[in-house]
Formats: structure tokens, C-alpha cells, sequence
């Protein structure tokens, strides 16, 4: 092969193989800074093997068959990568702005810093002082991510908040409640009861909000593993991906792992008569804590956003065991099944959900969840308005 030749493959090479997809990870690095690293790593590989690959072509140390088959090679692999960062790309603007889901998604750098903010005390709600001030009446609410509005852009639409707005809208004599929205992400009914220990009592709260989901149940430090029993290394770098890229997060969540199976494995561990009678135990402990400080306890029934594709066996089971405490211990619990079930007939499942990747209530379950919380509260004499 003449040396011409070489130049005119290299040539070839460095314009489909190189400048291409160079310049697309470059566009997309400066989109999303948080990837420098991840991606650096790949274009540190990719460009010493493109080196290795430019001096053995020129050394003339392969034959013609073998240049060509390693350019078509290294021309194939790149237009790959650049059908990979156009899918990333376009999932990169249609959902930089929407949450699609779990703390392992890359909603957890943009989304979540954007519209997740938290006070000094680590709630999402605006900044307050401890002690509450004269004819104020403080409500504490505990909860999980249905409480802390996961999905929602403004912290003032989660029910807690509407809540408060209502309670003032309707209060007379200069009386003024405060709602706090103590709840957290991934928090189960343990890890609230603990948070109220230490931080929650500290604010000096009247009343006391548990906000129950069906997961609440979840042992501590139980995880199914979604790969199976693969390598350590593959589910390190499975997560990484996951909480950087939407393309893999998304294909991973919606088209890979058999989540039927994985669903079904979990919610026989959260229902399961041992995860029952631990959660009865600390259920009761959080009940006896709240009774020496002659705090009334509320529980608040929270059932999926959307019955149209998320009631089973197991959710029932699951409101069964809660409703089954509250009359045991004979503690105040309001239910929101019925307002969710009629909800489901007046709207459609789209409009109950923050998102398509995300199962979380709404804007509009919040409010109508407020309205319903108001009226049994004050219809309970839990919090009197006047």
C-alpha cells in the first residue's frame, strides 16, 4: 500500500472515527460539567488507542487488509458512540427538568438541587426558630417521599403547606399555625420515629403528623439486588451509569431487569409477619414517646397515587396493617384511600403523578389531599381554628 494511501485512511479515521464523536462528548461535557470525569476517562482511553492505531498505519507495519479492517473498525465503534450521545442528548432536554425518579437517577444533579431546598434544620420548608411564637399552634409532620413532595418543583405545593395555608385561612382571633414538613426521602416509619427523637421534638410540635406509605414497613438496610449475582464491579459501575446518564437510567429501569419479579420479591418482605410485627414494636415505641410529652399522634393513611396501575394484594395488605394499629392503640388516623379511589374516576392516572418516570402524587393530590386533612382535623377537634 502506498503511503498516500495511509494518509488518505488516516485522514478518514480522524474525521469519522475522531473529530466527530470528539466533538460531540465535548457538546455534551459542556451541557452537563458533572460528566468531565466519567467522560474524560473514556476520551483518555479512546485517544490512545487512536494514537496507536495513527502509528502503526504510518509505521507501515500492517498490511492494506488490516488497515482497512481496523479503520472500519474504529469508524463502526465511534459512530456508535455518536448515536449514543444523541439518544443521551435527547433525554438530556426532554427530562433535565422533570424528576424520573429514585436518589440513584441523574434527577439527583438536575433536578433535585434545583428545586430541593431545605432549611438548617434539613426539612424542606422555609427557616423558623425553635420555639414557636405566642398563639401559635405547631404541627410536625413526619413522612417518607410522598410527604416531602418528591417530584414536585415547589415546596410550598406539598400538602403539609397547603395544609398550613388553610388552617390560617380559616383561623379567627389572631391564632396562627405553623405546619413543618419534616418528612424525607427513603425514610421508613424507624428512621421518622428516630428523626422525632432528635431533631422533631426539638420543635416543640402540638401535634404530630405521621404520614404512613405502604412501604413503611421496609426493614432496615434491605436491598434487592437488581443484577442478580454479578460481579461487585459491574453493579458499582451499573449505579454510576445509572446516576449520570438518562439514556441508561432509563433503559435500565424500563427495559432490562424483570421489575415484576423484583416488585414481587419486595413487597413479600415488606408484608412479610415479621416486617409487621417490628414495625408494631416501633410503632408503639414512637406512640408511648409522643404520650409522655402529651403530644397527640395523627396518623395519616397515604395509598398509591394511581389505583388505575398500582393497587394489589399487597398494597391491601398493606393498609390492613396500619388500619389494624391505629384501632389497637386507638390512635386518630385519617385514610386517604377513598379520596384517591375517587379521584381515580374523575382523573386520569397522568394527572395523579408528578411524571412517566415518576409514580409520585401530584400537584392536584397534594391540594385535594390538604382539604381532606383540614376537614378531618378540625371535624376531630384535633386542631380547633377558633
Amino acid at each position: 500500500m502506498k503511503r498516500t494511501d495511509n494518509f488518505k485512511i488516516v485522514k478518514l479515521f480522524i474525521f469519522l472515527g475522531g473529530i466527530l464523536p470528539s466533538l460531540s462528548l465535548i457538546i455534551f461535557i459542556l451541557l452537563e460539567p458533572h460528566l468531565l470525569r466519567t467522560i474524560g476517562v473514556f476520551l483518555g482511553g479512546y485517544l490512545f488507542l487512536f494514537l496507536v492505531f495513527i502509528f502503526l498505519v504510518l509505521s507501515g507495519k500492517f498490511g492494506e487488509r488490516n488497515i482497512t479492517l481496523f479503520n472500519n473498525i474504529g469508524i463502526s465503534i465511534n459512530c456508535i458512540i455518536i448515536i449514543m450521545v444523541i439518544t443521551e442528548l435527547t433525554f438530556y432536554f426532554k427530562y433535565r427538568d422533570v424528576s424520573i425518579g429514585a436518589a440513584d437517577s441523574p434527577s439527583g444533579i438536575t433536578f433535585y438541587p434545583k428545586y430541593y431546598k431545605e432549611n438548617k434544620f434539613g426539612f424542606r420548608d422555609s427557616e423558623f426558630e425553635l420555639n414557636p411564637s405566642p398563639n401559635t399552634q405547631r404541627i410536625l409532620v413526619l413522612g417518607d417521599s410522598f410527604t416531602y413532595g418528591m417530584g414536585i418543583k415547589k415546596g410550598s405545593d406539598t400538602y403539609p403547606k397547603v395544609l398550613e395555608r388553610l388552617l390560617n385561612k380559616n383561623s379567627i382571633d389572631n391564632k396562627h399555625f405553623q405546619v413543618i414538613n419534616a418528612a424525607k426521602k427513603g425514610y421508613n416509619t424507624a428512621q421518622e420515629f428516630y428523626l422525632l427523637k432528635t431533631i422533631g421534638i426539638a420543635q416543640n410540635p402540638d401535634l404530630v403528623i405521621l404520614g404512613y406509605y405502604i412501604n413503611d414497613t421496609e426493614p432496615d438496610n434491605f436491598k434487592i439486588p437488581i443484577l442478580g449475582n454479578e460481579p461487585f464491579f459491574l453493579k458499582v459501575m451499573d449505579k454510576k451509569l445509572c446516576q449520570r446518564f438518562f439514556s441508561w437510567y432509563i433503559l435500565r429501569t424500563k427495559m432490562l431487569p424483570d421489575f415484576k419479579e423484583i416488585n414481587e420479591r419486595y413487597n413479600l418482605a415488606i408484608t412479610s409477619k415479621e416486617s409487621f410485627e417490628k414495625h408494631e414494636d416501633i410503632f408503639n415505641g414512637m406512640l408511648s414517646f409522643l404520650k409522655k410529652r402529651n403530644i397527640q399522634l395523627v396518623v395519616l393513611i397515604i395509598p398509591p397515587s394511581c389505583y388505575q396501575e398500582g393497587r394489589n394484594h399487597f398494597t391491601d395488605k398493606g393498609l390492613i396493617h396500619i388500619r389494624k394499629l391505629c384501632e389497637k392503640y386507638n390512635v386518630k388516623f385519617i385514610d386517604l384511600s377513598p379520596v384517591i379511589e375517587e379521584m381515580n374516576h374523575k382523573y386520569s392516572c397522568k394527572e395523579l403523578i408528578v411524571g412517566k418516570y415518576d409514580s409520585h402524587p401530584s400537584e392536584l393530590v397534594h391540594m385535594v389531599y390538604a382539604k381532606e386533612i383540614f376537614e378531618r382535623l378540625v371535624k376531630s377537634g384535633s386542631v380547633t381554628v377558633n
